[in-house]
């Protein structure tokens, strides 16, 4: 008696395309550090919509949009010349006759928003674009080995916003001392998905304040309520946590600002990379002129991560992150530290659950099928 090659082709089908799920999926890398390295930010786009031949200061202004490190991508547009409607179209919709004009839109994986930025061809426009101190600071603070640096975005009201910053600031030192790292397997360290020595990864969060109405900070303001539809009709404390090569994770807002929640958010940075795809994971990026593979790739090759100052409780807003690696002398002891809550490994446990019922309904599926379509010789 034997089996029908088709039964045969069907269960070795299957198990490849399992297994090949399970390769795409598991990681024991940490999310922070995997995003680090092998996520690079998706591009936004720079339009420069100019008539004819552009001034000399003009041409210097795009040509430092084209040659930045940042995650843009920049086209320039003759209205002399072009005839593409789709291009003329975006065009009427700037309702303006100033040129050059520049028209930052976000990338195409964006949840929700379009337009980032759009004005006059100018030295301060394309400036505050690229960066500024505290986007730097966070950049900084992440090449150098913070796992996330958490941005309060004050709402203006000075108890709301204190209130916010000292549950968040606590929580952090408490997520430090009890959050874990995962063992990184020894098969991904061969495959090269870790630059650093296991040794060298560390839990190291950092906080900092960012006024919602500070002209320099702008845009990036726009960017952090760009991130949910509702954000912009809130007037409550928002924290968002920012990780990887500026990824945004989510909003925390209001009411919400307490440990679970942040306990929640954590837990899943430090935790294993349980997808290896980034557009499967949540997040949005951030516009930020960084050279991350130089960056990131000279950080991997140093023998040790640079220590980071502590955290202090007003710290100057136009400064970079603070970290809350170090206790100082000016961050007393908790009187009442948080009750530590057991790590969360749902998700992980989700993930080999359901590619376990998986296998096992397509290998049943695969058995009916043979004994229905044996044959005898």
């Amino acid at each position: 008696m034997g089996y029908a090659p088709e039964s045969m082709r069907f269960v070795l089908t299957a198990f490849l395309f399992l297994a090949a799920l399970v390769s795409a999926c598991a990681c024991s890398v940490p999310v922070f550090r995997y995003a680090l390295e092998r996520w690079p930010p998706d591009p936004f786009l720079a339009t420069i919509y100019h008539e004819g031949s552009l001034s000399v200061e003009e041409e210097s202004l795009v040509a430092s949009l084209e040659a930045s490190p940042a995650n843009l991508n920049v086209v320039r547009v003759d209205l002399a010349t072009t005839t593409d409607p789709a291009v003329r179209a975006v065009w009427d919709e700037q309702e303006t006759s100033t040129l050059p004009w520049l028209y930052v839109t976000y990338p195409t994986s964006h949840p929700i928003a379009i337009e980032l930025e759009a004005g006059p061809l100018a030295a301060s426009r394309v400036k505050a674009l690229l960066n500024t101190p505290v986007r730097q600071g966070i950049a900084d603070a992440l090449v150098a080995g913070e796992t996330a640096v958490w941005v309060l975005l004050e709402s203006g009201d000075t108890a709301k916003d204190a209130a916010a910053w000292k549950t968040l600031t606590e929580q952090l030192r408490h997520l430090e001392s009890t959050l874990e790292l995962p063992d990184v397997e020894q098969e991904d360290i061969d495959a090269g998905l870790l630059a650093l020595d296991e040794d060298q990864l560390k839990i190291a969060f950092s906080a900092q304040r960012v006024s919602r109405t500070d002209p320099q900070d702008e845009i990036f303001v726009r960017m952090l309520l760009d991130t949910e539809d509702d954000l912009l009709d809130s007037d409550d404390p928002m924290i968002f946590p920012i990780f990887g090569r500026g990824r945004i994770l989510y909003a925390i807002v209001g009411d919400g600002i307490e440990a679970d929640t942040l306990r929640t958010a954590a837990s899943y940075l430090v935790g294993a990379c349980s997808c290896q795809v980034k557009a499967d994971n949540p997040g949005v990026d951030m516009l930020m002129s960084m050279p991350w593979d130089d960056l990131v790739e000279s950080t991997a090759k140093s023998p040790e991560l640079p220590e980071l100052a502590g955290i202090v409780p007003e710290p100057p807003k136009a400064e970079p992150p603070v970290s809350t690696t170090e206790p100082t002398a000016d961050r007393p002891p908790m009187d009442n530290p948080p009750v530590a809550l057991a790590e969360d490994s749902s998700s992980h446990t989700l993930l080999w659950t359901t590619l376990g019922t998986l296998l096992l309904m397509l290998l049943g599926v695969a058995a009916s099928s043979t004994l229905f379509q044996q044959k005898t010789p």
